[in-house]
Order: C-alpha cells, then sequence, then structure tokens
C-alpha cells in the first residue's frame, strides 16, 4: 500500500481483503437468481467516472456470487447495448439504476431499444438519499458475515478489489456505488412463503 503511496491500515479499510471470497468450482455451475446494478456516468473524457454493471447471482443457500462487473466509459447508447446485453445473458430478475440518471440520461431511448429489440428489463429506479459509506454498508456488512463469493479469476476483478479496497480514499469509486445498490437491493427483499 505504501509503494502505491496509499498508506491504509487493513483495520481501518471500509473493505478488507478477507472480505473477497473466492467461488469454489460447484459455484459457478450452482442454479441462481441473478440481479444487476447499474452506476451510470455519461462522458467518454478519460477525467470522468465509468458506468459500471455489476451482475450478481443468489443461490438456494442465500450466498450472492459476483458473476460480472462491467466497467467502462460509454456513451449512452453504448450504456443501453451492454444494459440488453446483460439482461439476455444473465436475465436478471432485477436491474437497480439511479432514478436521476435514468430518468434525465437514458430512459425513452432505452424503452425504444427494448420494443425494438423485444428485450425486456425489469428496471427498479431507486433515489440516492444517503451518504455513499451508509449506501455501501449493506454489501460491507454481507461481505463481512461471509455472504458475499467473488470471481477471483475473472478479467474484472484485480481492479474491482483495488478499487473497494482504496474506498473512500481512491481516485474511483464507481464500482462500490454499483455493487451497493445490489446490497440494498438484496436488504430490503424478503423471503417469499415456500
Amino acid at each position: 500500500q505504501e509503494y502505491l503511496n496509499y498508506p491504509l491500515h487493513e483495520g481501518e479499510a471500509f473493505f478488507r481483503k478477507n472480505d473477497f471470497l473466492p467461488m469454489e468450482e460447484e459455484d459457478h455451475t450452482s442454479i441462481k437468481t441473478y440481479y444487476a446494478a447499474i452506476d451510470l456516468a455519461i462522458s467518454e473524457k478519460d477525467s470522468r467516472s465509468y458506468t459500471v454493471i455489476t451482475i450478481g447471482g443468489m443461490d438456494e443457500k442465500g450466498m450472492l456470487h459476483i458473476v460480472n462487473v462491467i466497467r467502462r466509459r460509454m456513451d449512452g447508447q453504448q450504456i443501453i447495448e451492454e444494459m440488453i446485453n446483460a439482461q439476455i445473458r444473465y436475465k436478471p430478475d432485477v436491474f437497480v439504476i439511479e432514478d436521476g440518471a435514468l430518468r434525465k440520461a437514458i430512459g425513452p431511448f432505452l424503452k425504444d431499444e427494448m420494443l425494438r429489440r423485444n428485450v425486456f428489463i425489469n428496471l427498479r429506479p431507486e433515489t440516492p438519499i444517503r451518504s455513499k459509506k451508509s449506501r455501501a454498508s449493506s454489501i460491507q456488512g454481507r461481505m463481512r458475515q461471509g455472504g458475499v463469493k467473488f470471481d477471483t479469476e475473472a478479467e474484472w476483478f484485480p481492479a474491482f478489489e483495488q478499487e473497494l479496497l482504496r474506498f473512500d480514499r481512491g481516485a474511483h469509486d464507481d464500482q462500490v456505488d454499483s455493487i451497493a445498490w445490489l446490497g440494498l437491493l438484496l436488504n430490503n427483499m424478503t423471503d417469499a412463503p415456500t
């Protein structure tokens, strides 16, 4: 950490290295109910934020598996394309998105594209009313209790882990925001009666 000029004591970090449990071989093939969350950034400028889509699958034991994270600088059309692709590939039950960003940036265009391609996303617009740390506390708690596993062999994982470990002191927090929406979504869900 000091070499990278990010001195941060493990005990003071919001997310800790041992919070990132790896998926086992059987986790890759287990049946899951998928959920998606997106943190929008409508810009292609290098100095701006990234758009991040996080895909998580919940297995029958209640373990959340983070199976994919898409992090790119994209324009509105590229964002819509990635959302449609995620819907086709994972068929998430719910796709969480910030309400203001949906209405102001891509809402009508996304609706047109869903109709044109006959692919429909179950959007759940949410309004951010708390600080970033408060929003991330649900996923932090789930991770700290061993309730989240990650595809640690995936190409996206090193940058994802690095950003979360530096959260609140790093240059970017887009991936934190995206996974935080998943944590909040799952925290507000209740189990259906059997």
